[in-house]
């Protein structure tokens, strides 16, 4: 069977190329597209494909129009998203909201020849996840003023690592939203997102989390009370003195940077014992080889279960290598953190 697939581009070119992209595919099928808002709406509705492609910026008005009118469909959307900030805010957006993920335009539209097989993968793991139940935009789920909270300088003797990957979004978002205001360690999350992306998503968390969440950057401590996010382009590195270390020079891990082994080789030896990792939902296996090396220093890994997951390819890696402590649900997750971090 076909995956039936509709495109939603403003770019004639770009649109060519992309239904070029896909002809030699046996098992897809473009089957409708769309330039603007209404016209995705109406064909979407009318054709009901498996998986859409859908550009961040239309003639009239976003992808994320789109995406809000089938956001209970259960038809995953794959965000075609610029790298300019607009393009970066409307891609954190979308993830919030519930789509499957997405693929960056690189120097368009000849640079989507570049990103062809990373597509492709995406739209088949799309299509194998279509109707998976997400976390469902709610009031609740979108930014608001949330109270102050004081900063404490005080280095944390306790970290907890999130690695993440395709889903994981608005499941962090959710999660970082149920924590304490007390928290007596340090927060890292390492989702894969290049340049760009990683500080809108570290804003869009801070408007829900009750203590100051970032981008990392270069010779930051890690301080209680404080969460970072790793910053696209760079491989988050832990020094021997809990500050940051952004390496830009090693190459991409699996084609990950950031990616979640390269941080929890160097957090797992600071931290020891009193390192919590979180793997969640994401395709291929990063956090694998990261986690072996936490447990060889005592740490603690939990993995989320496949009925929560999006994409169960990292948690289910680790469980695979026997590598994990326990199976925890999306909802069992931030009680899972506090009681680590007040034990």
């Amino acid at each position: 069977m076909k995956i039936k697939l509709f495109i939603v581009e403003d770019s004639l070119v770009i649109r060519s190329i992309l239904k070029r992209m896909f002809q030699d595919e046996s098992d897809i099928e473009v089957i409708g597209e769309a330039s603007k808002v209404k016209d995705a709406i109406e064909g979407i509705s009318s054709l009901n494909p498996d998986v859409v492609t859908l550009d961040v910026i239309l003639p009239d008005g976003s992808g994320l129009d789109v995406l809000k009118k089938f956001s209970n469909s259960g038809i995953p959307f794959i965000m075609l998203s610029s790298s300019t900030t607009e393009g970066a805010q409307v891609t954190v957006d979308a993830l919030n909201y519930g789509a499957f993920d997405y693929v960056p335009k690189i120097n368009p539209p000849l640079g989507l020849i570049n990103v062809r097989e990373e597509l492709l993968k995406k739209i088949k793991a799309a299509y194998l996840a279509k109707g998976k139940i997400r976390v469902k935009p709610c009031l609740e789920c979108l930014p608001f003023k949330k109270p102050v909270v004081k900063v404490e300088k005080r280095i944390a003797n306790k970290a907890v690592a999130i690695i993440a990957s395709t889903g994981a979004p608005p499941q962090i978002r959710k999660i970082v939203s149920e924590l304490d205001s007390n928290f007596d360690a340090s927060l890292i999350i390492v989702q894969h997102m290049p340049i760009g992306f990683t500080k809108v998503f570290a804003e869009s968390l801070n408007t829900v989390c009750p203590f100051p969440i970032s981008e990392a950057e270069e010779g930051q401590s890690l301080f209680v009370n404080a969460g970072i996010v790793a910053k696209g382009g760079f491989h988050l590195r832990i020094k021997s003195d809990k500050s940051i270390y952004l390496d830009g020079k090693t190459e991409a891990y699996f084609g990950l940077r950031p990616a979640g082994d390269m941080t929890l080789e160097t957090l797992a030896p600071v931290f020891r014992e009193k390192l919590l990792v979180i793997i969640m939902t994401g395709m291929g296996s990063d956090g694998t080889n990261g986690a072996k090396i936490v447990k060889s220093f005592g740490g603690k890994v939990y993995v989320e279960d496949e009925a929560s997951c999006v994409v169960f390819g990292m948690p289910g890696s680790v469980i695979r290598a026997n590598l994990h402590d326990k199976v925890v649900s999306l909802s069992e997750i931030p009680n899972a953190i506090m009681e680590f971090v007040g034990n």
